[in-house]
């Protein structure tokens, strides 16, 4: 089920191999590509990562064998990621923005760095925000890409496109519906940059830092 859910995550990405399927034990590292989600929340890093055959978009390669995969991180413990065949999916404790990414076997360690979006904190609001006037909330821009959701059991989700991280959101007054009464908002807000890394492994897809904080709207 996790590989399943990972293949749709990637597919929504653009990236991701399918179609059949060469064993690890018989691909050298540097053939082998990695389709992945990185995340970070600050103080914690999650991988998901499909594994293909570099250049070939109809290639899956199932972890096999002694072949390991393991996360690490400046001054944090090395983590070994679960294996759901094609896929692997942990996390490494760390609010660093690197992360290496190695494919282990008895012969020898093939690693590749993963580079993420500086971290950032959003600013919270003092107090209720009424939503009869643009809310604003605010946290350090940077010259990645970023994609705003505002989020409350008293009104569907209200989503922002991708765009230039400017370090701001503001949400217009008639964004909100006129008939809710006071309500916990809660806003996201992921920082992503595109990873195309290549070596002696190979890792492509998105890098993200994503926030939440929650806090209280009036009329």
């Amino acid at each position: 089920m996790k590989r399943i859910a990972l293949a749709a995550l990637l597919g929504t990405l653009g990236c991701g191999p399918s179609s059949y399927t060469a064993h690890s034990p018989e691909v050298a590292p540097s053939v082998i590509q990695g389709h992945g989600v990185v995340t970070s929340n600050g103080s914690v890093v999650t991988l998901r990562v499909m594994w293909g055959l570099r250049g070939d978009q109809l290639g899956l390669v199932r972890l096999e064998g002694s072949d390991r995969i393991v996360a690490s991180a400046p001054g944090a413990r090395p983590q070994e990621l679960a294996i759901d065949g094609y896929s692997s999916i942990g996390l490494v404790r760390t609010p660093g923005t690197t992360v290496t990414v190695s494919l282990v076997r008895p012969a020898g360690t093939a690693s590749v760095d993963v580079v993420l979006p500086p971290a950032f904190v959003i600013a919270p609001p003092t107090g209720p925000l009424s939503r009869s006037l643009p809310i604003e909330v605010t946290w350090e821009p940077s010259p990645d890409m970023v994609e705003v959701t505002l989020r409350s059991p008293c009104f569907p989700a209200i989503y922002s496109p991708l765009v230039r991280d400017k370090g701001v959101a503001s949400f217009a007054p008639d964004r909100f519906p006129k008939n809710a009464g006071n309500c916990t908002v809660e806003l996201t807000v992921n920082r992503r940059r595109p990873v195309d890394q290549h070596g002696a492994i190979n890792l492509a897809c998105s890098a993200e830092q994503v926030r939440t904080i929650t806090f209280e709207t009036t009329p």
